[in-house]
């Protein structure tokens, strides 16, 4: 084996453990993403079936109800965030995959020519997913304290009669 072959196959063996690395990392930001929707619209849901069942028990007087309807708009919000972003994200990758199909027909119409064609694959960041997914957490994180101010002046106007 000549110095220029074992240079390329060190080479490909570089872009290979590049290429496996790149899709571990991603699987791994996909398992992330699908953990932190589903905990974003359980807490959510949760958050907005508890406090619509038991806003008689935790608040009596039923002061500042604008605050309570105000948290119940930001769990929805949030809700509705997620469902977005993963319709974004299922887009994204519909458009992805009709990218790399004509790749692959661009590759194998150059093979055939007796060219060997080049592919290129590339990461990319979706920002109205990321964008999405962040109003989603700050919109949980309103609605949690909404509730709780909501419940705390309650709560207080009740012990202070």
């Amino acid at each position: 084996m000549s110095d220029q072959d074992d240079i390329s196959r060190r080479v490909d063996e570089g872009r290979l453990h590049l290429v496996e690395r790149m899709l571990d990392t991603v699987r791994y930001g996909a398992e992330v993403a699908e953990t932190l929707d589903k905990t974003l619209v359980s807490l959510s849901g949760g958050a907005l079936v508890f406090s619509m069942t038991f806003v008689d028990r935790l608040a009596p007087a039923k002061l500042w109800l604008p605050v309570l309807f105000t948290s119940w708009v930001a769990f929805a919000a949030s809700m509705l965030c997620v469902l977005m972003s993963l319709r974004a994200l299922q887009k994204a990758i519909t458009d992805k995959a009709d990218q790399l199909n004509k790749q692959r027909q661009e590759f194998e119409r150059a093979l055939k020519k007796g060219l060997v064609g080049q592919l290129s694959t590339e990461l990319t960041h979706h920002a109205p997913v990321s964008s999405l997914n962040r109003v989603a957490i700050y919109s949980f994180f309103v609605g949690i304290i909404l509730l709780g101010i909501f419940v705390a002046h309650n709560l207080l106007a009740t012990t202070a009669k």
